[in-house]
């Protein structure tokens, strides 16, 4: 008889997941996932990924808007075990204690290092070598159960948000998948985190998108990387917000005026931070449909040579 289990979670990066679990026939009884929300300038009421799989699958979807206050009908279900990624809500106690073989996360990240949000982001930001996931028992704090398994993965420079995370749900879901039946057993090995070693990651702000030039060239980097494609790294002139993408940098000393834009460089939009040059493939001009460097320094770009980008400018 197969085990039955609640999956919970919301993002693409959770839909992964409960795609793999479906692929090899888990019993996935119902789906837990955020509220809908509105998406987009016309604010068009929208479903999570995870909440359009099940739909796909014809699995009851539900979704309390305060988790803590509103669990009973998930527990009603009598999971055997219940399942999260990127959720976002923490568990009230007694839905932690109702299933059988309890409550199983899988974190973006190798704890206690990167609890919290974004822990994906943060890695980019901070210019990673590797990072990982980590399966994990839940209990009523943030990302602070016993670790069962974890698996590292490798942080390549050519790594985005966008790509790491999509190689992180592939391992999410190979470690869940891996390790699946031995979350049944009676007795399963799991190990306290070193809570002193904890470190700590938040929701994204827009003040965290916005680009300061007086920074180096590598932060610069990392910083684009992490919020690259969604939401985006800016800078601004004037009145308007220019969204950065697909940064390389040149390390070079200079006298030039830190923001300055100094037109194409390596055939990229460059501008003057203050250890050399950060510079970018793509722009998005506030308004305006997603340009490559060429495309944009040869129609506005070349208007903005030596003018000076930045908060100032707002």
């Amino acid at each position: 008889m197969s085990q039955k289990v609640i999956f919970m979670g919301t993002p693409e990066y959770a839909a992964t997941v409960l795609r793999g679990l479906l692929k090899e026939k888990k019993d996935v009884i119902a789906v837990v996932c955020q509220p809908d929300a509105y998406v987009g300038r016309k604010k068009v009421l929208t479903f999570c990924p995870v909440k359009q799989v099940a739909i796909d699958n014809g699995i009851p979807v539900l979704q309390p808007h305060i988790i803590r206050e509103d669990f009973q009908e998930i527990i009603n279900y009598q999971a055997d075990l219940i399942i999260t990624c990127a959720y976002g809500q923490i568990l009230p106690h007694e839905l932690l204690n109702s299933p059988k073989y309890g409550c199983v996360n899988l974190h973006g990240s190798l704890l206690p290092k990167y609890r919290g949000a974004s822990p994906i982001q943060e890695a980019l930001k901070n210019g990673d070598k590797e990072t990982g996931v980590s399966l994990m028992y839940m209990n009523e704090k943030m990302d602070e159960g016993n670790i069962i398994f974890q698996e590292t993965i490798k942080i390549e420079d050519s790594d985005n948000a966008t790509t790491l995370f999509l190689k992180m749900a592939d391992l999410s879901t190979k470690l869940l998948l891996k390790h699946y039946d031995e979350l049944f057993y009676d007795n399963v090995i799991s190990y306290p985190q070193d809570h002193s070693q904890a470190t700590y990651t938040k929701l994204i702000k827009a003040s965290d998108e916005y680009l300061d030039f007086n920074k180096d060239c590598v932060s610069l980097f990392n910083q684009v990387r992490a919020l690259s494609d969604n939401p985006g790294a800016y800078t601004v002139y004037e009145d308007s917000k220019y969204k950065l993408y697909e940064p390389s940098y040149l390390k070079e000393e200079t006298n030039l005026v830190i923001g300055s834009f100094i037109g194409l460089k390596e055939d990229k939009l460059a501008f003057v931070c203050s250890d050399g040059y950060i510079m970018f493939n793509k722009i998005l001009p506030q308004g305006k449909k997603l340009m490559n460097a060429k495309d944009f320094y040869n129609g506005k770009g070349r208007s903005l040579v030596d003018c000076v980008f930045g908060r100032d400018s707002i």
